[in-house]
């Protein structure tokens, strides 16, 4: 089941990016002379081309170089760990959403499950910092809805088992040449997210706020999610 392929406006996008994986020099919010800052990024951007190891899904040519906050947009798709919704390990996405809050809780979720795993299911607190990456996006992509033809590519649970329809989906799009997915927060209802399948169509990385997100995990399985703006 192909989507359908429609333009779209997708402005002032979050992402949350562990603070940790902050770049050394970047740039907070673009400044009034585009130019200028396109010349101080080129002139401090002095990251390496990086090598093809662990790369099988992306090719060097696709990557950035030279714009504000190159390294940002490269890692996200230079690093896909064990794969995602629209990923899989070979090539990363750069995934956002329309509010902050349905980050929070889109990334709140995947803590709060890791807790679960890796400690048992206790009451406890544990506190995260993260950085809020924002971004825009101008082209065409690939739209889901809530439909229930497309219910499979939109699946809560099992994680990561639930991620295999969506896989697929992406690796049929990328091969037509496919921008990217718009589709609707499995997390939080009012949500919108984005998956950009090429760095380029990254427009305007900028970071933009900081958070601490502290997780309560409690015995009966269940989890709140707070946040702090730093």
């Amino acid at each position: 089941m192909i989507p359908p392929l429609g333009e779209i406006q997708f402005r002032d996008s979050h992402r949350l990016v562990r603070t940790q994986y902050r770049p050394k020099a970047i740039f907070r919010r673009v400044s009034a002379d585009a130019d200028l800052l396109d010349e101080i990024a080129f002139a401090t951007d002095t990251s390496e081309v990086p090598s093809a190891a662990g790369l099988a899904g992306i090719s060097q040519r696709e990557l950035v170089f030279g714009i504000p906050n190159a390294q940002i947009v490269r890692d996200a798709f230079r690093f896909p760990g064990d794969g995602g919704r629209f990923h899989d390990r070979d090539r990363g996405g750069w995934y956002a959403a329309d509010q902050v809050h349905v980050s929070i809780y889109e990334v709140g979720y995947h803590l709060a499950r890791r807790l679960q795993l890796a400690r048992g299911i206790e009451v406890e607190d544990q506190n995260y910092e993260y950085d809020d990456w924002q971004a825009d996006f101008h082209a065409s992509f690939y739209q889901l809805d809530r439909s229930r033809r497309f219910q499979k590519y939109l699946q809560a649970e099992p994680v990561p088992q639930c991620y295999a329809e969506g896989q697929t989906l992406a690796r049929t799009l990328l091969a037509k040449g496919a921008n990217g997915i718009v589709y609707p927060s499995v997390r939080e209802e009012t949500g919108l997210c984005i998956v950009c399948f090429r760095p380029a169509l990254v427009y305007r990385p900028r970071l933009t706020e900081s958070y601490t997100l502290k997780i309560t995990l409690e015995a009966s399985g269940a989890f709140h999610i707070l946040h702090n703006r730093k």
